[in-house]
């Protein structure tokens, strides 16, 4: 392959190449920092195993279970640089106050797999409707028999799932939990937040009074007590998947007015993630923590009313932005008004209390229609253009019950990688800026980037991720604007490392990479 390259290459060591991973922070302004003063950015995937076990398999490659070498290996060659991570409660303490050493400790293998291949991971408390007796998962189940077992619970007084939604219980089979053919029936699970049993369990999660509450604040002990030392490549924490306030006191609260406001992020969910944050800093003091708020949209950017973990500068808003099902004219224009009504609220939000990082931890769940693709691409647009990080769902299938689109992952039902979701995922990218990101921009339908900073000459390589193969099968050229203020090294595929010229320090600069066309012989 042939590469012009229209720069000076001066001949200066090239920072960034082959680096170890190294400690990540939220500056002042809300971008993540390396150790090196390089913000950063963040294209992965979701990893979450939904079944006992409770993590993927580190044995032979598996297009649908596993997580290994040669996965870890495929993601740093796709510029993936971060895992979300599922680390299940039930795998933390799977009976009544015994907590598994030997599941953390293989949660923390799969961290070191993936950070000798240059991934991050974000340890996420995962959750889907909470239960799997309401079609869902999250909790041990031990808290939840518990608590249907005590008649003055709410749980227990709750009408019987899935009631509003139907007015009869759904089937159970012999373990007392719905047949998963019955809650696929529902067609989108997440209809189910919507349910009283379903509502007031998470009622009984955010009651500071009850076991459930103080067991999860003992989950955090837990984790963050084995992973507090656990190295640079652990991302940070995050707190809840997923939180919902529907139904929380019967079916009159099951679409309440205040959800369309912060009132419910602020009278359940902030105290919530303040006592878990609390229990973090006890043996972690600056980690970033990232939290959500509920999973239904709403009509202002006062997602909170204040920043949930008041004065704690490591804090990151994690946001989850998805299309309904669906195809044709209508359902586009509604993805894309709702892609707009997210991110504008989101950034907002962000962007109104000064520090606090943003990441798109969830997004994607698409089949293989292109339509899908389209509104992805545009999502993915709109996360340039805010210097947004970002982590599809999913990987693989991990026995993903509870998800909008079971053809999902990367690998389709017969194992094959599904090539054109890849190359819609893998893009050109600027994983790490030596100086403050000003413009970041991806065209997939030509190949053109463009990113322009301003330099500081002493963060080290500006570094930029492009998929050779997908999107640049003819070569590419690199233009720096100016000439001379930048030097690129490209000795590993797929990868560019720009060193700056100290006399260019605090100066504007901008790189350029455009597709070389093919050439045709007669």
């Amino acid at each position: 392959m042939i590469r012009l390259c229209i720069l000076a290459v001066f001949a200066w060591p090239v920072a960034g190449a082959g680096e170890e991973v190294n400690r990540i922070r939220v500056d002042s302004k809300g971008f993540f920092r390396d150790s090196l003063g390089r913000a950063r950015l963040f294209h992965g995937v979701n990893v979450v195993f939904k079944e006992p076990g409770w993590l993927p398999s580190r044995g032979a490659f598996d297009p649908k279970y596993s997580l290994n070498e040669q996965d870890a290996q495929l993601l740093h060659d796709w510029g993936f640089n971060m895992v979300r991570l599922g680390v299940m409660w039930p795998g933390v303490e799977p009976s009544p106050g015994v907590y598994d050493k030997d599941y953390l400790e293989k949660v923390n293998n799969v961290t070191k797999l993936l950070s000798r291949h240059g991934v991050y991971t974000l340890l996420d408390m995962h959750q889907d409707l909470l239960s799997r007796r309401f079609c869902g998962e999250g909790l041990p189940e031990h808290y939840v028999d518990k608590l249907l077992n005590n008649s003055t619970s709410r749980l227990s007084q709750a009408q019987d799932f899935p009631f509003p939604m139907r007015m009869h219980a759904m089937p159970t089979n012999g373990t007392g939990y719905p047949d998963l053919s019955e809650c696929f029936k529902v067609g989108n699970f997440a209809a189910l937040y919507a349910t009283t049993k379903v509502g007031a369990l998470f009622a009984e999660l955010y009651d500071n009074s009850t076991e459930l509450h103080k067991g999860y604040l003992k989950y955090w002990d837990r984790v963050a007590g084995h992973f507090a030392d656990g190295g640079n490549h652990i991302l940070g924490y995050e707190l809840l998947n997923e939180p919902s306030a529907l139904c929380m006191n019967g079916v009159m609260s099951c679409f309440p007015p205040q959800a369309l406001w912060q009132t419910y992020e602020d009278e359940v969910m902030a105290p919530l993630y303040r006592e878990a944050a609390r229990r973090i800093r006890k043996v972690d003091e600056d980690r970033p923590i990232f939290y959500e708020s509920s999973i239904y949209p709403k009509i202002s950017s006062d997602l909170f009313s204040e920043k949930p973990l008041g004065n704690d500068t490591q804090q990151v808003f994690a946001y989850h932005i998805y299309c309904n099902p669906g195809h044709g004219f209508m359902p586009r224009k509604t993805c894309e008004t709702m892609q707009d009504l997210y991110m504008s609220n989101n950034m907002e939000f962000i962007d109104k209390h000064r520090g606090l990082g943003g990441f798109m931890t969830e997004f994607g769940a698409i089949g293989d229609a292109e339509e899908d693709e389209v509104n992805v691409e545009r999502l993915l647009n709109l996360a340039d253009q805010h210097f947004q990080s970002w982590a599809y769902w999913s990987l693989k299938d991990y026995h993903d019950f509870t998800t909008m689109e079971k053809s999902d992952p990367l690998y389709d039902e017969s194992g094959k990688l599904e090539v054109r979701k890849l190359k819609l995922l893998s893009r050109t990218y600027a994983p790490a800026v030596a100086g403050e990101p000003v413009r970041h921009v991806f065209f997939p339908s030509s190949g053109n980037f463009t990113l322009s900073f301003v330099a500081n000459a002493s963060a080290g390589a500006t570094e930029v991720y492009l998929n050779e193969d997908l999107h640049y099968p003819n070569g590419y050229a690199v233009a720096v604007s100016p000439e001379d203020c930048l030097a690129v090294n490209s000795s590993e595929k797929n990868r560019l490392y720009f060193n700056l010229n100290a006399t260019c320090n605090n100066h504007s600069v901008q790189v350029l990479i455009t597709r070389k066309p093919s050439t045709i012989v007669i």
